[in-house]
């Protein structure tokens, strides 16, 4: 268990220290930190607990192998979850490939409605948002995870994605819309069905 002096150290000082010193222990309190945080991204992905625990183990481990290419420029969280968004994608693409029958992810789509599209994202239940974000790709769902729930700036999104700042929001915009326009094919569903049994309720 770290020193209790330790724990008072910010994020950036802690990993230096591990760096310098190779502290498995010290670590430790990295991962006390945000444990739960990288477990609960891996569970959005995974859908399952066991293999949600095994994916944050392995990004966990990942961290602490490539600890060294942390530049400090940039907050140990969002590097952090920048890994951890990574992992979680290549988890996604290894499902697919494994499992024919699931639904393929990752069809660019234009669409012409984009004006409101991010005041009408925002408006979305969180439990209707939750499926919508099953039916993007990975990629973009991590995307909208980094910058509505993390709070990532443009800049760092920048970084992640190796995107221009151009491209950055384009690719916002675009899987906004996608959102946006997935939530209102499902209503339309969803109204047709609900007409559909009051009709039969009816007869």
């Amino acid at each position: 268990m770290p020193h209790p002096e330790k724990s008072q150290l910010s994020d950036e000082e802690v990993v230096q220290q591990v760096i310098a010193n190779k502290d498995t222990a010290l670590f430790g309190l990295l991962y006390d930190r945000y444990a739960d945080k990288v477990f609960a991204k891996c569970v959005s992905f995974a859908h399952d607990r066991q293999q949600a625990e095994d994916l944050a183990h392995d990004v966990f481990l990942k961290v602490y192998l490539k600890l060294g290419e942390f530049r400090f420029e940039a907050k140990f969280s969002t590097w952090l979850y920048s890994v951890t968004y990574h992992e979680c994608v290549e988890y996604v693409r290894k499902r697919k490939k494994t499992s024919k029958d699931q639904e393929e992810y990752g069809a660019e789509q234009e669409y012409a409605e984009s004006a409101d599209s991010e005041v009408a994202m925002l408006e979305l239940k969180i439990e209707q948002l939750k499926q919508l974000l099953e039916k993007i790709s990975p990629e973009e769902k991590a995307l909208l995870l980094m910058k509505y729930q993390d709070g990532l700036s443009i800049e760092e999104l920048m970084e992640h994605t190796q995107l221009g700042e151009s491209a950055v929001k384009m690719r916002l915009k675009r899987t906004r819309e996608k959102v946006v326009a997935l939530s209102r094919t499902l209503t339309i569903i969803s109204i047709m069905i609900a007409i559909y049994w009051l009709f039969i309720v009816l007869q």
